[in-house]
């Protein structure tokens, strides 16, 4: 009762708001339905050695219990994180294969946690799954559930895992061959997502509060999206690619044809490197600055636009086409490496931040 009042009187406060404080009545509802449930169940033991439970600290008093319970549990409203460690937390570890197909397409998506995936010469689909899951007895409940709540499907056509419940949080590797595949989706609505080394003709990636990680991804369209975490692509060979954060920075290296590039609240920082016989940029930032790093070989045209920041030109061989310094209309018109036949246009516009072009 006193952790209601007080999440009550925050509200009013205006020290939290009123869906945090929504979420933190849920969470403590889910508290005490654990404790009811541990005394009448007793202490439970997991089966295997990576199996945990967590429990408070019996050396804590009730003022401090409360104290760190509201300063965790804010803060994890607030970065989006619900691994909460209310009541009992089952930890375990899972495992599907099929050695037999290599699917044509893959499909990932989690209600809650993270997504891995790794190639390798290896025949096969071999999934890892690192669960923890909440208001569960003991490890032989919690993992009867996980799979009864679960989808893993594979099929010459395609590749599918997917999560039901948010009571479940899950960090999944998903080991697949080096092979070219027709679609590939990864979807999280809590946690990261991280690709190396894949090939596929579409490539699409989406969390609601997490980081994207790309690295050597070969793919004619690759679209990446988050609400609040960075988007990374390194090392990447993509014709269309296309990458939005509502907060975050995004950063882009590789070989590019046309790319399409947006943040809200973020810096980006991009390169320009040699790609097709004439490809696209478009970068936009809220309130961030702009890089942009110009590979010799490609001849550059840039169109550079910000309302209040600085517009810097640091490439060695350039020509300034046109430029103004008005107030609220910055702009500067550039090209550089005229002789080259590789030819790239840029439209870049930061509207509170700078921008700046430089050689790679």
């Amino acid at each position: 009762m006193e952790e209601r009042m007080m999440i009550l009187k925050m509200i009013e406060d205006g020290k939290i708001t009123a869906e945090e404080g929504t979420r933190l009545l849920e969470a403590i509802g889910q508290d005490q339905t654990a404790d009811s449930q541990k005394g009448e169940s007793g202490k439970v033991t997991p089966v295997k050695e990576r199996s945990k439970i967590f429990s408070d600290n019996s050396d804590e008093t009730p003022l401090s219990k409360i104290g760190n319970f509201f300063e965790a549990a804010i803060q994890k409203v607030r970065d989006g994180d619900l691994d909460f460690n209310f009541g009992h937390v089952v930890a375990f570890d899972h495992t599907f294969l099929h050695d037999e197909i290599t699917p044509a397409s893959l499909s990932v998506a989690l209600e809650n946690g993270s997504v891995q995936v790794e190639t390798s010469d290896d025949p096969g689909i071999r999934l890892d799954c690192e669960v923890k899951a909440y208001r569960v007895k003991d490890e032989e409940e919690a993992r009867e559930l996980f799979l009864r709540e679960s989808i893993f499907s594979v099929s010459e056509e395609a590749f599918t895992f997917k999560t039901k419940s948010k009571s479940f949080k899950v960090r999944a590797v998903l080991h697949v061959p080096k092979n070219k595949y027709q679609d590939v989706s990864f979807y999280t609505f809590n946690g990261t997502l991280q690709a190396a080394s894949l090939h596929a003709n579409t490539f699409q990636a989406k969390t609601t509060n997490g980081a994207i990680k790309l690295s050597q991804l070969t793919a004619e369209k690759a679209s990446m999206e988050t609400m609040n975490g960075s988007v990374t692509s390194e090392a990447s060979e993509v014709k269309l690619l296309e990458a939005k954060t509502l907060n975050g920075s995004v950063k882009v290296t590789g070989l590019i044809e046309d790319a399409d590039i947006e943040t809200g609240n973020g810096t980006i920082d991009y390169t320009v490197a040699k790609a097709a016989e004439l490809g696209y940029v478009d970068l936009k930032t809220a309130t961030g600055s702009v890089k942009l790093r110009v590979a010799p070989e490609v001849r550059f045209e840039a169109k550079l636009k910000s309302n209040v920041g600085s517009i810097h030109n640091r490439l060695a061989n350039s020509e300034v086409m046109e430029e103004r310094k008005e107030l609220a209309q910055r702009f500067m018109h550039i090209v550089s490496n005229a002789s080259e036949e590789k030819r790239v246009r840029v439209r870049a516009t930061a509207n509170t931040g700078s921008i700046t072009v430089e050689d790679e």
